[in-house]
């Protein structure tokens, strides 16, 4: 007979198909905090002289309708003859979203056909509604759809309308800082494409997994901002009054200071302002965004580079490196042992070795090279400037950069017997 799955201990429900031979609802409620758990069910026949063996084991997932997506977490900036929509993800309820039935019309007198459009669903869902016409009042109404089925549909409430406003940067990137100063992981770069004829820029970014309510922050601008430049309110992001921005002038870059391990979504929003007598005055006029993709805050390494033992050479009273060089003249080995817990909070995926001359009149003899995030040891191989000293730098890497380097030096010594 062929062997069959023996029932397992736990905490299993039990229950029993009266009517139907093929199907029977489970009627058991499941609480908000049990959606999208899995679940393993097994059946067995019973009759008048017992149970008969489990079936195989078959899984299913606890899931529900998706909530509306809130009526405050949608955004809409006026474009020429289009308008920019913007909202965060609907709760999923167990299941993962699929998409978005966005759909929109007139709204003067509440009679006009609707025309829509499916949205792929991301962290920050955005679209474009293009072909509208300026200055007429429009209604926006969203809808979540996951494997289950689809939400309520929610319906913007202040008619906004297209207008004439400046396109944003066709390019935002949002990396994590690269440098050695970002080891708790708190810092994103951002850098934007130019917009042509411009006063400035406007710097915002949207935490898109912890806490999407709080809205759009802006990036208050340094050193060549321009500021208390008097603006003509579009949104409640954007309210009538004076704002400091990026200057156009300057470099198209800034960097966040934000929450560790958290993703967020980075916007860049030009500003023009009209030219009178050859100068920018008058009300400035912020355009559509341009944005980036989603970016998770994470820690660059910091200290994973250490050697207790043998012959060290300090560096920064904490990362050392050694060497050992064999009876080989043109191999030195480096080695170097990791503090663990640093490595794998700071996702180390290997070492970086570099090694060259330290003094700048001997040729040759450099190069580098990157190891895995096992590896202890470095054969640097075909060595020839007998007695001259060489520079060695161990550096952990990561996903997102080069870490703290450690740094040491040798000189390579005539063969042994």
């Amino acid at each position: 007979m062929p062997a069959t799955a023996a029932a397992p201990a736990g905490m299993w429900s039990t229950a029993v198909a009266a009517t139907s031979p093929y199907s029977y609802p489970i009627d058991r409620t499941i609480s908000p905090t049990e959606l999208g758990v899995s679940y393993d069910f097994q059946i067995r026949a019973t009759n008048a002289t017992g149970n008969g063996p489990w079936s195989d084991f078959a899984s299913g997932t606890a899931a529900d309708l998706p909530d509306a997506v809130l009526g405050t977490n949608i955004e809409v900036i006026g474009a020429n003859r289009s308008l920019v929509v913007t909202w965060t993800p609907a709760v999923n309820n167990g299941a993962d979203i699929i998409d978005y039935s966005v759909r929109w019309a007139v709204n003067r007198t509440g009679n006009e056909l609707w025309a829509s459009k499916t949205v792929t669903a991301s962290a920050l869902p955005t679209t474009v509604l293009s072909g509208l016409t300026n200055g007429e009042p429009y209604v926006i109404g969203i809808t979540a759809r996951n494997s289950v089925g689809s939400s309520g549909e929610t319906q913007t409430t202040t008619n906004p309308s297209p207008a004439g406003a400046v396109a944003g940067p066709s390019t935002v990137t949002a990396v994590a800082n690269p440098t050695k100063d970002n080891t708790t992981g708190n810092m994103i770069d951002v850098t934007w494409s130019a917009v042509p004829n411009v006063a400035a820029y406007r710097v915002e970014y949207l935490d898109v997994t912890s806490n999407p309510t709080r809205g759009w922050q802006e990036v208050a601008p340094t050193g060549t901002s321009i500021s208390t430049v008097p603006i003509e309110g579009t949104s409640t992001n954007s309210p009538t009054g004076t704002m400091s921005y990026f200057n156009a002038a300057a470099t198209r870059s800034a960097t966040i200071t934000v929450t560790p391990d958290t993703t967020y979504v980075v916007r860049v929003l030009p500003v023009t302002q009209p030219l009178v007598g050859g100068l920018r005055m008058g009300d400035g006029i912020e355009g559509t965004p341009g944005f980036s993709a989603p970016v998770k805050a994470e820690a660059t390494p910091a200290t994973a580079v250490t050697h207790t033992d043998g012959t060290t050479t300090n560096i920064d009273g904490s990362a050392t490196v050694a060497f050992a060089q064999p009876t080989k003249t043109t191999t030195v080995r480096v080695t170097w042992a990791v503090n663990a817990a640093n490595a794998e909070a700071e996702g180390v995926t290997g070492y970086m070795v570099t090694w060259y001359p330290t003094s700048s009149t001997v040729a040759g003899n450099r190069g580098n090279a990157t190891v895995a995030a096992a590896a202890r040891s470095f054969d640097i191989t075909g060595l020839t400037a007998i007695g001259q000293q060489f520079t060695v730098i161990v550096s952990p890497v990561n996903k997102i950069g080069v870490g703290a380097p450690a740094t040491g030096t040798h000189t390579l010594t005539p063969a042994t017997t």
